[in-house]
């Protein structure tokens, strides 16, 4: 049910293996969690390999707000 999920990429955060993205079931914890530490929200079936090769090699970081 992953497809149910909104993600926040490029945000101030790190997981324990370096950039990550950020799972949430409802939209106004993706937001306030944006709003916190920047970075944009998506849906699953945006996520590709392209965007996850971004996010590995950081270029997805946005500065925290």
């Amino acid at each position: 049910m992953l497809g149910a999920f909104l993600w926040g990429i490029g945000h101030g955060q790190r997981g324990a293996m370096g950039h990550t993205l950020a799972p949430f079931a409802e939209q106004a914890e993706a937001q306030a969690f944006i709003d916190e530490h920047g970075g944009e929200m998506i849906r699953f079936k945006e996520i590709d390999l392209p965007l996850l090769g971004k996010l590995g090699r950081g270029e997805l970081n946005a500065e925290t707000p």
